[in-house]
Order: C-alpha cells, then structure tokens, then sequence
C-alpha cells in the first residue's frame, strides 16, 4: 500500500522526527526505501521539523530556572522513553508492514532519549528505578544491605530469645541503632550507635526477670575505597558504655579496641565482606573494682544476594563472639535474613525477619530466636 504525502504529515512534525532519530537502529534491519515517499518530501519534513525544535529551544532558553530543570526532569524520565517508542513505532508502522521485526530490533537496541533534537544515552534501567543509585551504590536495597554505605539510617530491631541457656523461658531486646555518615576532611565516615532495651529471662528466685537498659556501643570508621567497583575497607576506634540500669544487663567496664569492616561489591548482585570490632575493659563504672575485667571480638561475616524488586537474601546479622576470659568461649548464632526496601508512604524503609541458631553456645548463650527489623532510610542521592 502507497503511503501519501498528505498521510505522513497527519502523523505530525514529531513522529517524523523521531523516525529521523530512530534511523541508526533502523538501519540495523534494512528494510528498503518505504514505497511512495522521495528523497525531497522527506527532506522537507526533516527540515520544517528541525525548523520548529529550532524555535523550541529558542523559547526554552528564554524560560527560568525553575522551568528548564523540570525539562531536565522530564527528560530523564521513563514516560519519555516510552512516548518517543511508540512515536517511532507509530511512523515505521505507516511506512513498513514488518512491525514485528523493527520492535525486535529497538528491545535490542541500547535506551534513548530525546533531548530538543539530540539523541543521548538514557539512564541505566536500575538508576532510573526508584530508590537508585544511592551513596555510590547502583540501587537503594544494595547500599541498604551495606554497613559501609554513606547512607543514613535509622534501625528499629526486635530480637525475641525463645529459650536461653543463661535463664529459663524467653527473653527479649530491643535495639535502636542510628546510622550516621560524616566527613572529616576528605575522608568518608561511618558512625553507629547501639542502644539495646533488655529484658532478660527468668533467673530464678529471688531475681526473677530485669527489665531496662543494656550497655550501649557506638563505632566510628573512615572508609577507603580500594577499587572501582566500590569495594572499601573501613577502619576506625569502638567504645562500649555501661549505660546499663541493673548490674544483669551489662557489664559494668568502660571498653573500647579497634574496627574492622571489608566489603566487596565486585559482582553485581552480590556482596561479601567481613565486620568486627575487639573491646577490652579500661575501667570500672562508679569505681566497681569486683566486676570481670572483659576482653571479647565481635564479628559477622556478610554474604547478601540481591533479587529483582528489592528483595535479598542475606546470612544474619547478629554478631559472632569469642569470649577471651571465659576460655575463648564462642558463640556462633547462625540466621538467614530475607529482606525487602518497600516504601511507608513517602518513606523508603527496609524490612527484614531473620530467624537465628546459636550451634556454639557452651551451654550460655542463647540457643535459639528471630529478629525483627524496619530500617528508616534517607538517601541523600
């Protein structure tokens, strides 16, 4: 069938400039000259339409601020992409009965934008996804998952004990834990601060169970990044503070040793690495000299895997340890977190259960439990 002059121009000025624009991957499945048209008709609508984003770019120019950057903003947005596809699919499909064929062809071809007449390279698909790229990471879920990630948090954690070897029935933590990146300098860091609410469980006569608040922890770590993938090693200074209200829920010692952090985010999808911290007691709280002097190594190793949707899967996160006054005691509480980045409203949130097995308790640990965790997040872009 003979497409007339009269029937390209009724697809207006646009189409035929996106059919201009899609002519590098059209030329990727020859498909001859469409029928009917000569060189001179579609010479004068490529100029006429490059007449008008002439003019378009004169008036844009003249606009205010505020204006051109929500222009930059449409630009950029998925609505965009999928206005000029069918502006194209629409022109071709005039042209050429092997739709089919062109439509392979554009999925195949890398993502476009149409910029005023100029053709530039769109946006990786997972930044323009909401919640990417954040703190240097490709998406808000991986740097969400990173305890290395410049970005701030605010952590809300319920850990229930279902049996404990140190009492008898359940006990209980809950622990809020600010995330907070800083610069000193030029140098990145990252500040957490452990603040557990304990419940302890039954002790037996005449103790029963104790209620309040636990020692809290707080790390600082200056991060430096070792390749340009992202991978970072972060080092810095621990202190333990023995904010706790009865003698039950902490120690009692001033504490502090160094941090460790490595994580390699090499593979996408995919993130490993190693977290750990050594205390040593300095002193007494209140000039308690009774109190065991404590020298213990925290640690966790980490291995996440991200799915599509936000979702990961993730070995636990709560923290291994080596008792180095009590006989190099160990406790290993092996969990699996499966986690979701979702939104509360405007709110982008990550949400995890991880239920956990401690296999080496020397008989004083807890033997078994779940976390619970909703983690506030602010990506600062």
């Amino acid at each position: 069938m003979k497409v007339l002059i009269s029937d390209l121009l009724a697809l207006h000025l646009a189409t035929a400039g996106a059919l201009f624009l899609a002519a590098p991957v059209l030329a990727l499945t020859p498909l001859g000259d469409p029928p009917g048209i000569s060189e001179a008709e579609i010479d004068g609508c490529l100029a006429q339409y490059r007449q008008e984003m002439s003019q378009l770019r004169e008036r844009e120019r003249g606009r205010e601020p505020q204006a051109e950057a929500r222009l930059q903003a449409r630009r950029s947005s998925s609505e965009r992409h999928a206005a000029v596809r069918n502006l194209v699919a629409q022109a071709h499909d005039a042209a050429h009965p092997e739709l089919g064929r062109f439509e392979a062809d554009w999925t195949a071809a890398p993502m476009l934008d149409v910029s005023l007449g100029m053709l530039q390279p769109a946006a990786d698909a997972e930044a323009a996804a909401p919640g990417g790229p954040v703190a240097g990471h490709p998406s808000l879920a991986a740097a969400a998952t990173n305890p290395l990630a410049a970005l701030i948090q605010f952590q809300l954690q319920n850990n229930f004990v279902g049996e404990s070897n140190a009492g008898s029935g359940y006990s209980n933590a809950f622990v809020v834990q600010p995330v907070i990146p800083f610069k000193l300098g030029e140098r990145q860091w990252i500040s957490r601060i452990t603040l557990p609410l304990v419940a302890t469980a039954d002790l037996g006569d005449p103790i029963g169970r104790e209620y309040g608040l636990g020692d809290t922890v707080a790390f600082a770590v200056a991060l430096f990044p070792i390749d340009k993938h992202g991978s970072m090693v972060g080092v810095g200074p621990a202190f333990t503070l023995p904010t706790a209200t009865d003698d039950l829920l902490g120690e009692g010692k001033f504490q502090a040793g160094p941090t460790l952090a490595y994580v390699n985010t090499a593979t996408p999808g995919f993130q490993w690495g190693v977290f750990g911290y050594q205390q040593w007691s300095l002193a007494s709280s209140g000039g308690d000299g009774s109190r065991p002097e404590v020298s213990k190594l925290f640690f966790q190793p980490i291995l996440t895997w991200h799915f599509a949707k936000s979702w990961y899967v993730s070995s636990g996160d709560i923290l291994w340890s080596i008792d180095w006054n009590d006989n190099a005691r160990w406790s290993i509480p092996l969990g699996v977190r499966l986690g979701h980045i979702t939104k509360f409203g405007h709110m982008p949130v990550n949400v995890f259960v991880e239920p956990f097995y401690d296999v080496i308790g020397n008989n004083k640990g807890n033997e078994w439990g779940v976390k619970l965790n909703v983690t506030l997040l602010f990506p600062q872009g």
